[in-house]
């Protein structure tokens, strides 16, 4: 099976494995796609061509009005035609490939699986015309596929007509082994660690949780907050982490990981679920985006969203309950194992819905 995968600019694979062998990022392919070789794929990815200042602001321009990349897209069509099946990992990917299918000259077209992930977030403040142009693209695919449940539910309701599918993330555990749990006795303060750059992190309601508590020490790992919050709260501090190395030291300096989230349908967070439950951490989440479908409330300490209360007690409720803790994490362990919630299994994943458009060809 001749697989291409197609990803964003900027994510090209011979500079993502270059970045792996830095401990930079957790898998030698972008989201792990290299897995698919061990069930038989020949694998292509998109390739970056150089450009100059001017036409890299046009591209991006462009894509930015659009809300996906033509001119990449454009420049990877060659590429494409000699694929079974065309792997995207977001919209802004897949909608540019949809708008140029006709002009792929092989006879029979590839197969295009289209994975949705902010699209649904985003559909209810776009303009007429855009989501007319979305439907319409949107029908010229194979299949959709979704991390979350709700994100598939949302695009139901809008395109009935197209066959979609839940495809479950998963994490490398190349990177991220599975660690046996040391749940013990905490007498002072709880190391509290909560990990993201996504924009529906909830960090004012975290914050105003767990900021200035004398028994609790609060690490915050991401790439844009102020340094200034630390003068603000007093048992805070915030790492901008520089590689794969930093974030696991601080992943062991953890007690309990905390997932504060916003609102939103694309399962936002599940990445630090999975990192956490791999060095053996309860999690203690929001409940919104669909994380149901990887783990129960047997699994992970869930709490209703933007609730500042019922986050400072379930901090402190596990602080205290060192049997709840360990229940919630040899939960979790055991269901990421179950579920094969790894990077080969969402690989393997890919492979089957490819198995199946072929077969129906």
């Amino acid at each position: 099976m001749k697989i291409f995968v197609h990803l964003r600019h900027g994510f090209n694979a011979k500079t993502w494995e270059d970045r792996y062998r830095k401990k930079l990022v957790p898998d030698l392919s972008p989201y792990g796609y290299h897995h698919a070789k061990k069930f038989g794929c020949e694998i292509t990815y998109s390739t970056d061509h150089e450009e100059t200042f001017i036409k890299s602001i046009f591209r991006r321009s462009l894509a930015k009005i659009l809300g996906f990349d033509l001119i990449h897209v454009k420049r990877n069509l060659r590429n494409m035609e000699n694929a079974d099946v065309i792997w995207t990992h977001t919209e802004y990917e897949f909608l540019a490939i949809l708008f140029f299918l006709r002009k792929l000259k092989k006879k029979e077209k590839p197969k295009i699986i289209s994975q949705i992930i902010w699209l649904a977030d985003r559909w209810n403040n776009f303009s007429f015309l855009k989501k007319f142009m979305y439907r319409s693209l949107l029908k010229k695919t194979d299949i959709l596929t979704f991390h979350s449940l709700d994100n598939l539910k949302f695009i139901e309701k809008i395109l009935p007509e197209v066959k979609k599918e839940l495809v479950l993330f998963g994490i490398s555990l190349d990177s991220f082994p599975i660690q046996r749990p040391e749940i013990s006795e905490i007498r002072k303060s709880i190391n509290v660690l909560s990990v993201g750059n996504d924009i529906h992190r909830d960090w004012s309601t975290l914050l105003d949780a767990l900021g200035n508590k004398e028994n609790i020490k609060l690490r915050i790992l991401n790439r844009t907050l102020s340094k200034k919050l630390e003068e603000k709260y007093s048992n805070l501090k915030i790492i901008k982490p520089k590689n794969l190395d930093e974030i696991k030291e601080n992943y062991k300096w953890a007690d309990l990981v905390v997932v504060p989230l916003k609102e939103n349908l694309h399962a936002s967070g599940i990445t630090v679920i999975l990192e956490a439950t791999t060095f053996g951490k309860p999690v203690v989440c929001s409940k919104t985006g669909g994380l149901e479908v990887y783990f129960s409330e047997d699994d992970v300490y869930y709490i209703p969203v933007r609730n500042k209360n019922l986050l400072y007690k379930a901090v402190i409720e596990l602080k205290e309950n060192l049997d709840l803790r360990e229940k919630l994490v040899k939960n979790a362990q055991k269901t990421l194992i179950k579920k094969d919630l790894t990077t080969e299994g969402f690989a393997k994943r890919h492979y089957k819905i490819s198995q199946n458009l072929l077969r129906k060809k």
